[in-house]
């Protein structure tokens, strides 16, 4: 049963790698897409900051995905703030691969008995 469960975190824990890499992946691309257009358009220089919002919330995650390996994404604090950021940074389509991080965070903290929550 022990070697099932762990199995079961290992699929969870790379699920939640992978949605955190889509994010960051979406949030690159809407913060250069973004960055762009704002540069070359002058009625759109209002969203130059979204942009450089969502371009640095990328670089952010690839950072701590790139400095802390598989331990990058162990609190769901740290999920949760991002979700924040995102939300009111307005890029919604990222918070939908947050959003099933943390779903799958909290599935993780049940399984371990570590979660607060029922």
């Amino acid at each position: 049963m022990t070697t099932s469960l762990d199995q079961r975190i290992k699929v969870l824990n790379r699920k939640i790698n992978f949605n955190m890499r889509i994010a960051t992946w979406i949030n690159l691309t809407i913060g250069v897409i973004t960055i762009v257009i704002a540069i070359f358009s002058i009625s759109y220089r209002a969203f130059m900051l979204p942009g450089v919002a969502s371009l640095s919330l990328g670089l952010y995650y690839e950072y701590r995905e790139q400095r802390l390996k598989h331990e990058a994404w162990q609190h769901l604090d740290v999920l949760v703030i991002l979700l924040i950021i995102n939300l009111f940074c307005g890029a919604i389509v990222p918070v939908v691969f947050i959003f099933f991080a943390i779903t799958e965070r909290h599935q993780i903290n049940k399984l371990s008995g570590k979660s607060y929550m029922k």
